[in-house]
C-alpha cells in the first residue's frame, strides 16, 4: 500500500477528513462521518438546482465561496433593474 493510501486508511480510522480531501474541498473541521454527510447534502441542493432551476432561497454556507454568490446575487439584480450607480468626481481647475 502507498503511504497516501496508507494516511487516507488511518484518517479514516480516527475519523477525519483526509488530508488530500481536505485539500481540495470545502473548508470545516467536522469530523469525517459529519463531513460527509454535509457534501452528500450540499450535492443534493447543486443537483436540484441544476434540475429544477433557480430555487426560491438558497443555502448560503452550503457554497464553497459565498461571497461569489452574494456579489453575483447582487450585480443581477442592479443589471435587472437596471439601476447602475455611478460615481461624480469634482475635477478642480
Amino acid at each position: 500500500m502507498s503511504e497516501e493510501l496508507e494516511m487516507i486508511y488511518n484518517s479514516f480510522l480516527n475519523n477525519h477528513v483526509p488530508g488530500l480531501w481536505a485539500n481540495s474541498a470545502y473548508p470545516s473541521l467536522k469530523p469525517l462521518s459529519s463531513w460527509v454527510a454535509d457534501l452528500v447534502l450540499r450535492c443534493e441542493f447543486i443537483y436540484a438546482w441544476i434540475k429544477r432551476g433557480n430555487p426560491r432561497s438558497f443555502w448560503i454556507s452550503g457554497f464553497f465561496f459565498p461571497q461569489g454568490m452574494l456579489l453575483l446575487s447582487c450585480l443581477f439584480c442592479l443589471s435587472k433593474n437596471n439601476f447602475w450607480p455611478t460615481v461624480h468626481r469634482q475635477i478642480e481647475s
